[in-house]
């Protein structure tokens, strides 16, 4: 069985989100874990939406999909998250199966900076999501590397081209321009952040 996990803070979560679970999903894994973040090492600075929010719209997003699973793992535990620590708690509730970590291309460049950089490449399996011409010779010199260094397994897909992020989408919102967020973020996540005012 092969088992993708995708991190984020899904803040909120996106059509690019849920293209590049599906993209994954084409490689032949069983499902596609998304594992919301809870208190993050490179964000410490950014007050997010409420966990409860967050949840809420994936939930929304990824209903209909039996694929598509939510873990509290992150959310739940104390303390920071650190991708080796969620990884090894997944590879211990599936314990049989190949855990494929679920990345961008501009995480993955910088993944050897990391905490547990060297045990992650290691131990587990990555997707890499990629745009064509977007930092390609980058990447073929850090997968060079890491392959070399690490003997890692790397796949890469090509992510469809949406340009937005929740940055962004936050931003629409609290100007009140929706119009630039159509078909890039799933319009029941639209309702609920209208309806609850998430980000206002």
């Amino acid at each position: 069985m092969k088992i993708g996990i995708l991190g984020g803070s899904f803040d909120p979560v996106h059509t690019g989100h849920i293209e590049l679970a599906n993209k994954a999903l084409s490689l032949g894994l069983s499902k596609v874990i998304f594992v919301p973040t809870g208190a993050q090492p490179f964000k410490c600075d950014i007050v997010p939406a409420s966990e409860t929010d967050r949840v809420e719209m994936l939930k929304l997003a990824i209903k209909g999909n039996p694929q598509f699973e939510i873990s509290f793992y992150e959310i739940q535990k104390q303390g920071l998250s650190y991708t080796i620590n969620t990884l090894r708690a997944m590879k211990e509730i599936y314990k049989d199966a190949e855990i494929f970590f679920i990345i961008g291309i501009d995480a993955f460049i910088e993944i050897e900076r990391w905490k547990g950089s060297e045990e992650l490449l290691e131990e587990f399996s990555f997707i890499i999501g990629m745009r064509p011409g977007y930092l390609e010779e980058q990447l073929e010199e850090v997968i060079s590397r890491i392959c070399t260094n690490h003997g890692t397994k790397l796949v890469k897909i090509k992510n469809p081209m949406i340009d937005i992020s929740s940055t962004e989408i936050r931003r629409y919102v609290k100007t009140g321009d929706w119009s630039e967020t159509e078909g890039k973020i799933p319009e029941q996540v639209k309702e609920y952040i209208i309806q609850n005012e998430v980000y206002n």
